[in-house]
């Protein structure tokens, strides 16, 4: 058996646990931890090379896209949304809070194939890399959501919940949006090979999340049950009257062997404990592909009162009430129905994308 003394991580859980109050700490841990297992699951059952999905190069598209062009088709998607938005884009163009980085070969933001919403003190920072293609569109109107409900970072930096269930729901809305886009420029007579590699690779991400947030679900899970991490620990909680529910891992080698991996990271000086943006991913994309075909103008309506909704996140912290507006509830019926979205999705996109590499 494995050293199973883990300082560095009982250090981080406490000082986790001191400042915490997210929506996931608590008897939620475990029904997102079941999202997750049920998306490692499904990704064991799907062909697919995460690093060639990572590195692959825009090149991959052969459909070329003018900046403006762009920009006009995201003005129309905007406007059939809601005008106010399509003026809202506009603005932030005008003002300079979406940058445009033109793939230039010098750009640094491009050549690292990121981009990226800031949150400043008083005002969003949205940057886009542009690179020609059909992904242009589909990030610019993900990267403007987020600077569309933005919050000032001094109004939830010292509130954790407040910070999570913003970045959950706005992620939320992006994803949203983005999967409307795509579907817009297919009725547009944009090639559907090109553009279920969007879709493709957000599912792919969204599932290799999933592995890294389980490991930190599972050792948060023992932490908040026990205060204190270790197999004798892991033991005695399996053992309790008081146990009740599962554990994430309920094979001990798996927990030791999660632990061990966390605790190795962290003397390397990685900080693992994140799970606000791992779990802005995994759930927020999560909920975002359910909805996504559902009544699209219902829907549409539904996150615009959302976007709205979370511009005072102070009035509306709990995460839990917010997406009950869109009808969903955190339980083994939604993990359900998430995995056959997910499933259903790929399995439509996989023929088109091994006829496309052929």
């Amino acid at each position: 058996m494995k050293n199973n003394n883990f300082p560095l991580l009982n250090e981080l859980c406490e000082e986790f646990f001191q400042y915490s109050n997210s929506p996931f700490v608590g008897n939620n841990i475990l029904p997102l931890a079941d999202l997750c297992k049920c998306l490692i699951s499904l990704s064991k059952t799907i062909e697919y090379d995460y690093m060639e999905v990572i590195n692959r190069k825009n090149d991959s598209f052969k459909t070329m896209m003018l900046p403006e062009e762009s920009i006009q088709i995201c003005e129309e998607f905007l406007d059939k949304i809601h005008p106010s938005l399509k003026e809202q884009f506009q603005t932030f163009l005008k003002n300079g809070v979406i940058n445009l980085h033109i793939d230039d070969g010098k750009n640094k933001l491009v050549d690292v194939q990121r981009e990226y919403y800031g949150r400043q003190e008083s005002y969003p920072d949205v940057n886009v890399g542009i690179y020609y293609n059909l992904s242009d569109p589909n990030t610019m109107i993900h990267e403007f959501f987020h600077g569309s409900n933005f919050v000032p970072s001094y109004l939830t930096k010292q509130d954790k919940r407040k910070s999570e269930t913003h970045r959950i729901l706005s992620e939320t809305i992006s994803v949203y949006f983005e999967e409307r886009m795509i579907s817009y420029l297919k009725k547009l007579g944009y090639p559907a090979g090109e553009l279920d590699q969007l879709s493709r690779r957000r599912y792919i991400d969204s599932m290799e999340c999933s592995r890294f947030l389980l490991d930190e679900l599972a050792i948060l899970d023992c932490y908040q049950r026990i205060g204190r991490i270790s197999l004798e620990d892991y033991r005695l909680i399996k053992s309790s009257e008081d146990h009740g529910r599962s554990l994430v891992f309920e094979n001990e080698e798996d927990f030791i062997d999660c632990c061990t991996k966390v605790e190795n990271k962290l003397k390397e000086g990685y900080q693992p404990i994140n799970i606000n943006s791992a779990t802005a991913y995994t759930f927020g994309v999560s909920l975002a592909l359910l909805l996504v075909d559902q009544e699209n103008n219902i829907m549409d309506e539904k996150m615009i009162v959302l976007n709205e909704r979370i511009k005072n996140i102070g009035s509306y912290p709990n995460l839990f009430d917010n997406i009950a507006i869109l009808g969903i509830s955190l339980n083994k019926d939604f993990n359900e129905k998430v995995v056959n979205v997910f499933k259903g999705k790929m399995e439509a996109i996989e023929p088109i994308c091994k006829n496309r590499n052929k």
